[in-house]
């Protein structure tokens, strides 16, 4: 009987075999057709054929998971706007790394040097914000303070809330930083008559701020990977881009473009913090 005309061929059969290129397939028919019976023969004719299946299955099954979540042409359709959530995420992380840097500087110093009550209320502080989740602490100031009368938009409500997180990080860094410098130092400086500020300008917080550079950039890293977090509360930012374009092509390969995106933005940070561990760790010449 002739080969049926499929378009592929019948690895099922000899002749399907042979057309395949399978080694020794007129020797292996011949031989099993005299030993083992049609029987047998037919049995692994059928697994050879669930086999091919398989295979073409698989490769069905690859095209689908390409087309799906990495279509070249959703991706190059959603770029420009996954550009402009990338311009957004800078700039509501770099406000939120400014702010908080300062305000950590300033609670570290509030901690260690303020009066008793004003520094129970800063380790409150700090306690608190390295606690709760910072989604919570975005949903919380942008639903709860209009209801005292503060309405912020949610640029600022995400901005003032990763500020307020990464403040109480710093704190902390750089009130360990501080309590590395020996305290021989301060009986220095004041033995020769500088003010307490002075010393803390010149003499304390150049060294300390040098020791924490390197746990400080990996906070900034953090902070900047979480203003992904400002998405629910509608700050147009590269997830929220990534989001929308999703929902606007059906297709999930905005997301995988806003993954790359955010790799090729932070990957050089991460670089960073390493080479800064390196060189902090180094032994002074």
């Amino acid at each position: 009987m002739p080969e049926p005309a499929t378009g592929r061929p019948d690895i099922g059969s000899r002749a399907g075999l042979a057309t395949a290129g399978a080694p020794g397939a007129d020797l292996w028919f011949r031989l099993a057709s005299d030993n083992l019976g049609p029987a047998a023969v037919e049995l692994h004719q059928a697994r050879l054929q669930a086999q091919a299946e398989r295979l073409l299955g698989t490769g069905a099954g690859m095209q689908k998971l390409i087309d799906t979540f990495f279509n070249a042409e959703v991706f190059v359709s959603a770029m420009p706007l996954l550009l402009r959530g990338v311009v957004n995420t800078i700039l509501l992380g770099v406000t939120a790394i400014v702010i908080g840097s300062i305000a950590g500087v300033i609670l570290a110093l509030l901690r260690l040097y303020a009066w008793r009550t004003v520094r129970l209320l800063t380790i409150l502080y700090i306690d608190v914000l390295r606690a709760l989740p910072t989604l919570v602490v975005i949903v919380i100031v942008y639903f709860a303070l209009p209801f005292i009368g503060i309405t912020l938009s949610s640029f600022a409500a995400a901005t003032l809330a990763l500020s307020m997180v990464l403040a109480a990080y710093t704190a902390e860094v750089v009130r360990a930083g501080i309590e590395a410098i020996p305290k021989g130092q301060f009986e220095a400086a004041q033995a020769l008559g500088l003010r307490f500020i002075v010393v803390l300008r010149k003499v304390i917080l150049p060294q300390a701020l040098r020791i924490v550079i390197p746990p400080t950039t990996s906070n900034f890293i953090l902070a900047m990977k979480e203003t992904s977090l400002a998405s629910t509360v509608a700050t147009p930012d590269l997830l929220k881009m990534a989001l929308d374009t999703q929902a606007l092509y059906a297709n999930p390969t905005p997301l995988i473009g806003a993954a790359l995106l955010y790799l090729v933005l932070l990957w050089p940070m991460v670089r960073l913090v390493s080479y800064l561990e390196l060189r902090s760790s180094a032994p002074a010449r």
